[in-house]
């Protein structure tokens, strides 16, 4: 399904695009960034496809949007048979809600349309707190936040007892990196290397705690949208 990833219709003022689903979320993002848009919601990584991402109804850090279900304004699918329905939640709703989330099993999603975002500038907030600390912290201070666009929270092993909560937020202030999207073949090779090392001892991972993590998270960030959720 890769190169089955074409736009059939791009409409930048209405914040929607339409496209094949082998097409990845960088593909996309290279598309609508130069029109200051940005995805409404996918899952961390911009190397999976959006085929791949509706079939799971995938979910990302993005506060208060849900899973990607709730930007998809409408779908094309095949089924077994072989015919062609067009499906939302007006028409075919069935399938619609079927399909999304449906793991391929009724038929082969080839087309949807996508609901955008403006590609917003963002400041990076962390907190440190324990484990039992979080969950208040999260009702009180993340939840109701309007002005929160990104959040995830990490847990520290082995004893999982502390928290990094690692929040963006709407910013107006000045970027602190100017680039709109990061290298589209930024080599990674040695991250999936680090993070085994890291699993094999008790004393790697505290040091990814008290050093790696705070030498990464603890600098100012202010970015674009596009530009932290292009990893």
């Amino acid at each position: 399904m890769r190169a089955f990833n074409q736009v059939i219709d791009f409409k930048p003022k209405l914040k929607l695009i339409t496209v094949q689903t082998g097409i990845t979320w960088r593909e996309v993002q290279q598309v609508i960034d130069p029109h200051d848009l940005s995805v409404k919601i996918m899952q961390d990584f911009t190397n999976f496809t959006v085929g791949g991402a509706l079939s799971v109804n995938a979910h990302g850090r993005f506060m208060g949007m849900g899973p990607i279900i709730n930007s998809v304004k409408e779908i094309e699918i095949i089924l077994a048979d072989g015919q062609v329905y067009e499906a939302s939640r007006e028409k075919n709703s069935p399938l619609f809600f079927a399909a999304i989330g449906g793991y391929g099993g009724i038929g082969v999603i080839t087309q949807a349309t996508l609901e955008l975002i403006s590609n917003s500038t963002i400041e990076r907030s962390v907190t440190r707190m324990g484990f039992n600390d979080f969950l208040g912290y999260f009702n009180e201070s993340i939840l109701n936040d309007e002005s929160v666009v990104l959040h995830n929270a990490l847990l520290y092993p082995p004893n999982y007892e502390s928290v990094l909560d690692v929040s963006w937020r709407i910013s107006e202030k000045p970027l602190t990196d100017e680039k709109r999207l990061r290298e589209h073949d930024e080599n990674n090779w040695w991250r999936p290397l680090l993070i085994d090392l890291m699993t094999r001892s008790d004393i790697l991972k505290n040091i990814r705690k008290e050093v790696v993590d705070p030498l990464i998270f603890d600098k100012p960030a202010v970015v674009r949208r596009n530009w932290e959720t292009s990893y």
